[in-house]
Protein backbone atom coordinates (compact mmCIF):
# COMPACT_ATOMS: atom_id res chain seq x y z
CA UNK A 1 0.00 0.00 0.00
CA UNK A 2 2.83 2.42 0.86
CA UNK A 3 4.59 1.69 -2.45
CA UNK A 4 1.39 2.13 -4.49
CA UNK A 5 0.54 5.45 -2.86
CA UNK A 6 4.07 6.78 -3.27
CA UNK A 7 4.58 5.95 -6.94
CA UNK A 8 1.00 6.55 -8.14
CA UNK A 9 -0.05 9.51 -5.98
CA UNK A 10 3.35 10.77 -4.70
CA UNK A 11 2.10 10.48 -1.15
CA UNK A 12 4.01 8.91 1.74
CA UNK A 13 1.89 6.79 4.05
CA UNK A 14 3.54 6.80 7.46
CA UNK A 15 1.58 4.38 9.63
CA UNK A 16 4.01 4.70 12.53
CA UNK A 17 3.57 8.47 12.75
CA UNK A 18 -0.22 8.08 12.89
CA UNK A 19 0.12 5.71 15.83
CA UNK A 20 3.10 6.98 17.84
CA UNK A 21 3.97 10.41 16.45
CA UNK A 22 7.39 9.11 15.37
CA UNK A 23 8.31 9.22 11.69
CA UNK A 24 9.44 6.03 9.93
CA UNK A 25 12.89 6.15 8.37
CA UNK A 26 11.82 5.64 4.76
CA UNK A 27 14.40 7.95 3.22
CA UNK A 28 16.60 6.54 0.46
CA UNK A 29 20.21 7.64 0.13
CA UNK A 30 23.22 7.21 -2.12
CA UNK A 31 22.50 5.58 -5.47
CA UNK A 32 18.85 4.98 -4.50
CA UNK A 33 18.09 8.61 -3.66
CA UNK A 34 14.58 9.47 -4.82
CA UNK A 35 13.18 5.98 -4.27
CA UNK A 36 10.86 4.96 -1.45
CA UNK A 37 11.74 2.35 1.19
CA UNK A 38 8.50 0.94 2.68
CA UNK A 39 8.59 -0.07 6.33
CA UNK A 40 4.98 -0.94 7.13
CA UNK A 41 4.16 -0.35 10.80
CA UNK A 42 7.82 -0.38 11.81
CA UNK A 43 10.39 2.34 12.33
CA UNK A 44 12.65 1.31 9.44
CA UNK A 45 12.76 -1.16 6.51
CA UNK A 46 15.34 -3.42 8.21
CA UNK A 47 13.05 -3.96 11.21
CA UNK A 48 10.11 -4.65 8.89
CA UNK A 49 12.20 -7.22 7.02
CA UNK A 50 13.12 -9.00 10.24
CA UNK A 51 9.51 -9.43 11.35
CA UNK A 52 8.08 -10.23 7.93
CA UNK A 53 10.74 -12.80 7.10
CA UNK A 54 10.45 -14.50 10.49
CA UNK A 55 6.67 -14.75 10.53
CA UNK A 56 6.14 -15.56 6.84
CA UNK A 57 8.94 -18.16 6.72
CA UNK A 58 7.64 -19.92 9.83
CA UNK A 59 4.07 -19.72 8.48
CA UNK A 60 5.13 -21.27 5.19
CA UNK A 61 7.19 -24.04 6.83
CA UNK A 62 4.22 -24.94 9.01
CA UNK A 63 1.53 -24.84 6.33
CA UNK A 64 3.58 -25.61 3.16
CA UNK A 65 1.16 -23.24 1.42
CA UNK A 66 2.62 -20.54 -0.83
CA UNK A 67 -0.49 -18.38 -0.67
CA UNK A 68 -1.01 -14.69 -1.46
CA UNK A 69 0.12 -13.60 2.02
CA UNK A 70 3.43 -15.42 1.73
CA UNK A 71 3.86 -14.23 -1.86
CA UNK A 72 3.40 -10.55 -0.96
CA UNK A 73 5.66 -10.92 2.06
CA UNK A 74 8.31 -12.52 -0.13
CA UNK A 75 8.26 -9.72 -2.71
CA UNK A 76 8.07 -6.96 -0.09
CA UNK A 77 11.44 -8.01 1.36
CA UNK A 78 13.09 -7.00 -1.91
CA UNK A 79 11.47 -3.61 -2.35
CA UNK A 80 12.50 -2.40 1.14
CA UNK A 81 15.94 -1.57 -0.33
CA UNK A 82 17.32 -2.82 2.97
CA UNK A 83 20.48 -4.90 3.17
CA UNK A 84 18.68 -7.17 5.63
CA UNK A 85 15.60 -7.35 3.42
CA UNK A 86 17.55 -8.38 0.33
CA UNK A 87 19.51 -10.95 2.35
CA UNK A 88 16.28 -12.43 3.77
CA UNK A 89 14.78 -12.43 0.28
CA UNK A 90 17.62 -14.67 -0.90
CA UNK A 91 17.28 -16.99 2.11
CA UNK A 92 13.52 -17.18 1.60
CA UNK A 93 14.16 -18.04 -2.07
CA UNK A 94 16.24 -21.07 -1.07
CA UNK A 95 13.55 -22.18 1.39
CA UNK A 96 10.83 -21.91 -1.25
CA UNK A 97 12.91 -23.70 -3.90
CA UNK A 98 13.59 -26.57 -1.51
CA UNK A 99 10.02 -26.91 -0.27
CA UNK A 100 8.13 -26.33 -3.53
CA UNK A 101 10.31 -28.31 -5.92
CA UNK A 102 8.16 -30.80 -7.86
CA UNK A 103 5.06 -29.53 -6.08
CA UNK A 104 2.06 -27.56 -7.27
CA UNK A 105 3.38 -24.32 -5.84
CA UNK A 106 6.52 -24.36 -7.99
CA UNK A 107 4.80 -22.50 -10.84
CA UNK A 108 3.71 -19.71 -8.50
CA UNK A 109 7.21 -19.49 -7.05
CA UNK A 110 8.84 -19.30 -10.50
CA UNK A 111 6.43 -16.48 -11.34
CA UNK A 112 7.48 -14.69 -8.16
CA UNK A 113 11.17 -15.08 -9.04
CA UNK A 114 10.57 -13.72 -12.55
CA UNK A 115 8.74 -10.73 -11.08
CA UNK A 116 11.53 -10.20 -8.56
CA UNK A 117 14.25 -10.22 -11.20
CA UNK A 118 12.17 -7.87 -13.34
CA UNK A 119 12.00 -5.54 -10.36
CA UNK A 120 15.75 -5.83 -9.81
CA UNK A 121 16.35 -4.85 -13.42
CA UNK A 122 14.40 -1.64 -12.90
CA UNK A 123 16.41 1.59 -13.04
CA UNK A 124 19.67 0.03 -14.28
CA UNK A 125 20.08 -2.69 -11.67
CA UNK A 126 19.57 -0.28 -8.80
CA UNK A 127 19.64 -3.12 -6.25
CA UNK A 128 23.11 -4.25 -7.31
CA UNK A 129 24.39 -0.68 -7.28
CA UNK A 130 22.97 -0.14 -3.79
CA UNK A 131 24.56 -3.27 -2.30
CA UNK A 132 27.87 -2.55 -4.03
CA UNK A 133 28.00 1.03 -2.80
CA UNK A 134 27.04 0.04 0.73
CA UNK A 135 29.68 -2.63 1.22
CA UNK A 136 32.37 -1.61 -1.28
CA UNK A 137 34.81 -0.69 1.50
CA UNK A 138 34.20 -3.77 3.61
CA UNK A 139 31.91 -4.57 6.52
CA UNK A 140 33.23 -1.65 8.58
CA UNK A 141 31.87 0.79 5.97
CA UNK A 142 28.30 -0.11 6.94
CA UNK A 143 27.46 1.59 10.21
CA UNK A 144 24.82 -0.85 11.39
CA UNK A 145 26.98 -3.90 10.72
CA UNK A 146 30.02 -2.31 12.32
CA UNK A 147 27.99 -1.59 15.44
CA UNK A 148 26.35 -5.00 15.37
CA UNK A 149 29.45 -7.12 15.21
CA UNK A 150 32.91 -5.59 15.00
CA UNK A 151 32.46 -3.00 17.74
CA UNK A 152 30.66 -5.36 20.13
CA UNK A 153 33.10 -8.25 19.63
CA UNK A 154 36.07 -5.91 20.02
CA UNK A 155 34.61 -4.64 23.29
CA UNK A 156 34.06 -8.17 24.55
CA UNK A 157 37.61 -9.21 23.72
CA UNK A 158 39.02 -6.24 25.60
CA UNK A 159 36.96 -7.03 28.72
CA UNK A 160 38.48 -8.64 31.78
CA UNK A 161 38.14 -12.35 32.61
CA UNK A 162 35.16 -11.93 34.95
CA UNK A 163 33.19 -9.90 32.38
CA UNK A 164 33.92 -12.44 29.65
CA UNK A 165 33.04 -15.43 31.82
CA UNK A 166 29.91 -14.06 33.56
CA UNK A 167 29.01 -11.16 31.25
CA UNK A 168 28.15 -7.52 32.00
CA UNK A 169 24.68 -8.43 33.22
CA UNK A 170 21.22 -7.59 31.87
CA UNK A 171 20.88 -3.92 31.00
CA UNK A 172 24.51 -3.04 31.64
CA UNK A 173 26.03 -1.37 28.61
CA UNK A 174 29.82 -1.23 28.15
CA UNK A 175 30.88 2.42 28.29
CA UNK A 176 32.55 2.44 24.87
CA UNK A 177 29.42 1.24 23.04
CA UNK A 178 26.71 3.64 21.89
CA UNK A 179 24.02 0.99 22.33
CA UNK A 180 23.73 -2.04 24.56
CA UNK A 181 24.10 -4.83 22.11
CA UNK A 182 23.68 -4.68 18.35
CA UNK A 183 22.53 -8.20 17.53
CA UNK A 184 21.03 -11.15 19.36
CA UNK A 185 24.35 -12.96 19.45
CA UNK A 186 26.45 -10.03 20.64
CA UNK A 187 23.71 -9.09 23.12
CA UNK A 188 23.88 -12.47 24.81
CA UNK A 189 27.65 -12.59 24.61
CA UNK A 190 28.07 -9.22 26.32
CA UNK A 191 25.24 -9.65 28.83
CA UNK A 192 25.66 -13.28 29.91
CA UNK A 193 29.25 -14.21 29.09
CA UNK A 194 30.46 -17.72 28.41
CA UNK A 195 29.03 -19.38 31.51
CA UNK A 196 25.39 -18.25 31.41
CA UNK A 197 25.26 -18.55 27.63
CA UNK A 198 26.29 -22.18 28.03
CA UNK A 199 23.39 -22.71 30.47
CA UNK A 200 20.93 -20.95 28.13
CA UNK A 201 22.05 -23.08 25.19
CA UNK A 202 21.50 -26.23 27.26
CA UNK A 203 18.03 -25.05 28.35
CA UNK A 204 16.87 -24.01 24.88
CA UNK A 205 18.29 -27.18 23.32
CA UNK A 206 16.42 -29.30 25.87
CA UNK A 207 13.11 -27.50 25.20
CA UNK A 208 13.53 -27.82 21.44
CA UNK A 209 14.54 -31.49 21.72
CA UNK A 210 11.69 -32.67 23.94
CA UNK A 211 9.16 -30.89 21.72
CA UNK A 212 10.71 -32.40 18.56
CA UNK A 213 10.92 -28.96 16.99
CA UNK A 214 11.23 -28.47 13.25
CA UNK A 215 14.94 -28.11 12.43
CA UNK A 216 14.18 -25.66 9.62
CA UNK A 217 12.30 -23.33 11.96
CA UNK A 218 15.14 -23.59 14.47
CA UNK A 219 17.54 -22.48 11.72
CA UNK A 220 15.24 -19.51 10.97
CA UNK A 221 15.40 -18.53 14.64
CA UNK A 222 19.19 -18.86 14.77
CA UNK A 223 19.49 -16.79 11.61
CA UNK A 224 17.43 -14.00 13.18
CA UNK A 225 19.93 -13.84 16.05
CA UNK A 226 22.34 -12.18 13.61
CA UNK A 227 19.89 -9.27 13.31
CA UNK A 228 18.94 -6.55 15.81
CA UNK A 229 16.61 -9.03 17.53
CA UNK A 230 17.84 -9.28 21.14
CA UNK A 231 16.67 -11.01 24.30
CA UNK A 232 14.98 -7.83 25.58
CA UNK A 233 12.69 -7.75 22.52
CA UNK A 234 9.31 -9.47 22.60
CA UNK A 235 9.78 -11.10 19.20
CA UNK A 236 12.98 -12.84 20.41
CA UNK A 237 10.86 -14.95 22.74
CA UNK A 238 7.94 -15.10 20.31
CA UNK A 239 10.04 -16.66 17.54
CA UNK A 240 11.63 -19.04 20.06
CA UNK A 241 8.16 -20.00 21.26
CA UNK A 242 7.01 -20.61 17.69
CA UNK A 243 10.01 -22.88 17.13
CA UNK A 244 9.11 -24.84 20.26
CA UNK A 245 5.33 -25.22 19.73
CA UNK A 246 5.23 -25.66 15.93
CA UNK A 247 5.32 -29.50 16.14
CA UNK A 248 2.25 -29.42 18.41
CA UNK A 249 0.49 -27.12 15.94
CA UNK A 250 1.13 -29.52 13.07
CA UNK A 251 0.13 -32.50 15.19
CA UNK A 252 -3.16 -30.90 16.21
CA UNK A 253 -3.84 -29.90 12.58
CA UNK A 254 -3.25 -33.45 11.38
CA UNK A 255 -5.53 -34.85 14.09
CA UNK A 256 -8.25 -32.36 13.17
CA UNK A 257 -7.99 -33.16 9.45
CA UNK A 258 -8.18 -36.89 10.13
CA UNK A 259 -11.54 -36.58 11.88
Amino acid sequence: MQVVFYYLFEQKLDYLYSITGEHSRNEAFGVITGLFRPSGLFNEPATYSLYIFGFSAILFLNTKNFNLTVFLSFISLLITFSGSGIFFFLIFSFILIYELFSKKGVFIFISAIVLAFFTMSYSENIFIKYITSRFSNGIESDGSLAQRYTSAISTFKSSNFTQQFFGYGIGNTPENLDTAVGSGLTAQLLSFGYFFNFLLILLFSYLLFINKSNNKIILIYLLLLFTTMTYNNLHYWLFLGLAIISPKYNSNKENYNSK
